[in-house]
């Protein structure tokens, strides 16, 4: 069976710089209404991403399940939606800012796989830009299973 693939560059602001997003989206059915749990608009992908750099922790958890699990990188999984929160809320209080450059999305078989350039700034206004991978497992249009991939190792060590 071949594959419907399609392509659509987004444009969107994101502190009145503009930038642009590609999302690959497969569906067998193109062209027709996809199955919830396996579309995502680009929009939810943007506001995900627009909530973590706001520090909003409240409307991140939004886009979860109930029963969800979070890791970033090798640190351990955290499980459910108010243990996730307060996993995020720490690390969210131990730097300033942090701003995503998203460039390319896929949607494939109920995931969603998100890569970029993320930029952390520390209290001291020192920055570390690195590379990120996100995958979403989703269970219709809620994020069951969260993966971050990045390697902020440097984020905390002493200059």
């Amino acid at each position: 069976m071949a594959r419907n693939w399609t392509d659509s560059g987004n444009v969107g602001i994101k502190n009145d710089k503009l930038w642009q997003i590609n999302l690959l989206v497969y569906s067998p059915c193109l062209n027709k209404q996809p199955l919830n749990h396996h579309f995502i608009s680009m929009n939810w992908i943007i506001d995900l991403f627009k909530a973590i750099d706001r520090h909003d922790s409240e409307a991140f958890v939004s886009y979860l399940t109930e029963d969800s699990q979070f890791r970033f990188g090798n640190a351990e999984a955290v499980h459910g939606k108010a243990n996730i929160k307060s996993a995020v809320d720490g690390f969210f209080s131990a730097i300033k800012s942090l701003e995503h450059k998203l460039e390319n999305s896929w949607i494939l078989d109920g995931h969603v796989f998100v890569n970029g350039n993320v930029t952390y700034t520390r209290h001291d206004d020192s920055t570390l830009s690195v590379p990120f991978a996100n995958i979403f497992k989703m269970d219709n249009d809620k994020i069951q299973d969260y993966l971050i991939y990045a390697d902020i190792s440097a984020l905390f060590t002493t200059q």
